[in-house]
C-alpha cells in the first residue's frame, strides 16, 4: 500500500514537472508563430515593394536599385522558414508532452514511461534523468 502511494506521488510530481515544461514550450510556440507571421508579412511587403519598383521603373538598370532591394528576399525567406520550423518543433514537443500527461493522469505507468522516453523536446540528459525516476517507480 505504501509503494502505491509513493508511485502515485512520484508520477504526480513528474506530471507537474511536465506541465511546467509544457507551459514553457507553449510560450516558445507562440513566440515562433508570431515571428513567423511577422516575417511572412515582411516578405510580402518586400515583394510588393519590388513589384512597385519594377512597375514604376524607379529601379532602372543603371541605378541597380531593383537588384539591391531584391537582395533582402533571401534573408527574409530564410528567417520565415526558420521560424516556421521552430514553431513545428515546439508544437511537436507540446503534443508529446500532452500524450505523456494523459497517460500519467490515466494511471498507465508503463505507457507514461514509454511516452516520456520518446519526448521530442527534452535533451538526452534530461530525458535520462526522467527515465531513471520513472524506472524506479515502475520497476
Amino acid at each position: 500500500m505504501i509503494s502505491n502511494a509513493i508511485e502515485t506521488d512520484d508520477v504526480a510530481l513528474l506530471a507537474d514537472i511536465l506541465e511546467k515544461e509544457k507551459r514553457h514550450h507553449c510560450r516558445i510556440r507562440s513566440v515562433c508563430l508570431g515571428l513567423f507571421v511577422f516575417s511572412f508579412v515582411m516578405l510580402l511587403a518586400a515583394l510588393g515593394a519590388i513589384a512597385f519598383i519594377f512597375a514604376t521603373d524607379i529601379g532602372a538598370a543603371s541605378s541597380g536599385t531593383g537588384l539591391t532591394v531584391m537582395q533582402i528576399l533571401a534573408p527574409i525567406s530564410a528567417a520565415m522558414i526558420g521560424f516556421f520550423a521552430s514553431w513545428c518543433a515546439a508544437h511537436n514537443c507540446v503534443s508529446s508532452i500532452d500524450r505523456s500527461l494523459y497517460a500519467a493522469r490515466a494511471g498507465r505507468l508503463k505507457l507514461f514511461a514509454g511516452f516520456v522516453s520518446q519526448l521530442q523536446c527534452a535533451s538526452k540528459s534530461k530525458r535520462s534523468v526522467w527515465m531513471d525516476m520513472i524506472g524506479s517507480v515502475v520497476a
